[in-house]
């Protein structure tokens, strides 16, 4: 009873102190439900006496960390993911947890804390994962070692709190900027608090669709692809991110009664990323000898990091600077393919589908023979006329006749379009898309064409040729 009063006491002293009570809605102002589900192996060392003294460890230590943002509560792991959280939690999906774990849990509760303890040669190793109720998704797994039953209890807090990753709300996008608020914000005291949001957090953005119940439809959860939010400076429960993103318009909708715009923040390894290219066009067909260039968000200058080998494949250096975002760039000769935000070590691999871009290749190679052809014929035109012009000059028009013969043979302005519209129709278009860029391309060459060859230079010159005095013997 006490501490729901504290707990009460809190929230009115928030809501009468803070100066933006009338933004403030019980996401900001409720704290975050949490049940921590604690597994052990089949040690004998695992007595309830030890187990017990554990989970108030974690009780005490998370009310000193968190404060008012968390509301703990505990429970024993279902017997289906013992084994697994405690030795190898890796094989752990989101789910398996969302299938194993309390129903009513899954609507009521905000996180689902999962530590798993295994005994070795020297000593103990906790593992930890999170699973966030909102979005249905599970943490990457997070792991301590500690060699002394005396400390394990602290070593199991410090891999909770690295597992925890705070959740916000987001708004209606203004270009590239969304404005977000955060879970329990306003209970947060410390801006150093593993609750809080920090200048240059990194975000997840879910879409999540419920049905009448407020259960999610099936399938109604979807991360959104190639997207991040980077958070700002944060003002109280309020922060504007922005918006980094390989897609156009990705955050386009509103939030409502069945509708949740959710992210979570999301941690990066120092590690390297091995991404893979695919064919959109063929699925499960390797993108080959794409070049690759990477370099920080906003960079004008990416570096170039290579080709992809002959499986499509490229290694994404850790990111050095501030932020762990980098922007990666896909190029097919001239034409860029894709422009795609990554966490590098966030995941060792990562699979990107990508249109191969093979018909604007084959269009790049028909415009440029047709542009060497096009560069010929205005060189022979130019060449005759000015050997015309000479002949005209010596009055000797029979020598000019015969050259404007030469002339007239030559392809004219209505064969070399016609040439153009046959290559262009030829080409296997699938999407509207490539279409549009494709026809982009062959009007611009239509229009270079009209520039330099004329429908009337020949009638112009065979004027001059027939007014042309001939020379006397």
């Amino acid at each position: 009873m006490s501490n729901r009063l504290s707990l009460l006491i809190a929230l009115l002293l928030v809501m009468i102190l803070s100066p933006i009570t009338v933004a403030q809605t019980a996401w900001e102002v409720t704290p975050y439900k949490v049940k921590v589900l604690l597994a052990t192996d089949r040690s004998p060392d695992w007595s309830p006496v030890v187990t017990q003294q554990i989970e108030n460890h974690l009780h005490e230590r998370a009310k000193a960390i968190f404060g008012a943002a968390w509301e703990l509560d505990n429970a024993p792991v279902p017997a289906v993911l013992v084994y697994d959280l405690t030795t190898r939690p890796e094989r752990l999906n989101a789910k398996r947890v969302a299938a194993a774990v309390d129903a009513k849990d899954l609507r009521q509760l905000d996180k689902i804390i999962l530590v798993g303890l295994r005994r070795n040669r020297i000593g103990v190793t906790v593992h930890c994962r999170e699973f966030d109720c909102h979005t249905r998704s599970l943490s990457p797994v997070t792991t301590r070692h500690s060699r002394q039953m005396s400390v394990l209890g602290e070593s199991a807090v410090q891999a909770m709190v690295d597992a925890f990753s705070p959740i916000v709300r987001f708004g209606r996008t203004q270009e590239d900027v969304v404005p977000t608020r955060l879970r329990a914000g306003s209970l947060i005291v410390d801006p150093e608090s593993p609750a809080a949001l920090k200048k240059g957090d990194i975000l997840l953005p879910v879409i999540r669709k419920n049905d009448r119940l407020g259960d999610p439809r099936p399938d109604g959860i979807a991360q959104i692809e190639w997207t991040f939010l980077v958070a700002g400076e944060p003002e109280g429960f309020a922060t504007e991110c922005k918006i980094y993103s390989g897609r156009r318009n990705p955050l386009r909708g509103r939030a409502s009664i069945s509708t949740e715009r959710l992210a979570t923040r999301v941690r990066s390894g120092q590690q390297p990323t091995k991404m893979t290219l695919s064919s959109a066009e063929e699925p499960g067909k390797p993108l080959a000898g794409f070049e690759v260039l990477a370099g920080p968000p906003g960079d004008k200058r990416p570096e170039k990091l290579g080709r992809t080998d002959w499986k499509g494949s490229i290694r994404i250096p850790a990111a050095d600077n501030e932020i762990p975002l980098v922007m990666v760039y896909v190029r097919n000769g001239r034409h860029p393919i894709a422009r795609l935000p990554v966490i590098p070590g966030r995941r060792g691999n990562v699979e990107a589908v990508l249109p191969s871009n093979t018909v604007r290749q084959q269009a790049d190679a028909i415009l440029v023979v047709y542009r060497t052809e096009l560069i010929d014929l205005v060189y022979r035109r130019a060449l005759l006329t000015a050997r015309i012009n000479f002949q005209i000059e010596k009055n000797q028009q029979q020598s000019a006749l015969d050259l404007l013969e030469e002339y007239r043979s030559l392809p004219t302005l209505s064969k070399m379009e016609s040439q153009l519209v046959r290559k262009h129709g030829l080409l296997p278009i699938s999407d509207e898309r490539t279409s549009r860029q494709i026809k982009r391309y062959f009007d611009e060459m239509r229009d270079t064409t009209r520039r330099y060859v004329k429908p009337d230079d020949d009638k112009a010159l065979e004027l001059r040729v027939k007014t042309t005095k001939p020379a006397t013997s």
